[in-house]
């Protein structure tokens, strides 16, 4: 079989695309993500569904969690099912780091109450000034 080199031309091609695509495709991530809740919340349970922080995941890389732990939209899921491993117990399990019903874990951590500027979930580009750190 006679397989040609890449040219010096098609190589830098390569990389200007790669260049250009990746900052594209990590800008489509919101930085923050309502979980849809998949059942009305019990009496005494958070009103408010968790809220997912894509900036406070930020040492990992996108490949990290998806589509293997997350597919890349937005799903509903259960504390059954973070126990059982899925979702965000693929790492919260209190042996990689602290799991949900842990020890000094409060329910807010997750579930973040609402604020009236949280958040648009019809935003596809997420809210790029909202930075976990900057909400009180």
């Amino acid at each position: 079989m006679n397989v040609k080199k890449p040219t010096l031309a098609r190589r830098l091609r390569y990389l200007l695309s790669g260049m250009i695509a990746v900052p594209i495709i990590t800008l489509g991530a919101p930085d923050q993500v309502r979980i849809p809740p998949v059942a009305p919340h019990e009496k005494g349970d958070p009103v408010d569904a968790a809220l997912f922080s894509h900036w406070g995941h930020g040492e990992f890389q996108c490949y990290s969690c998806h589509p293997a732990i997350f597919p890349q939209r937005r799903v509903g899921f259960t504390h059954a099912d973070m126990d059982e491993g899925r979702f965000c117990g693929a790492c919260h399990d209190g042996e990689q780091v602290w799991a949900p019903k842990g020890k000094g874990v409060e329910c807010e951590t997750c579930h973040v109450p609402a604020k009236a500027d949280d958040i648009d979930e019809d935003d596809i580009f997420g809210a790029f000034g909202t930075h976990p750190g900057s909400m009180e």
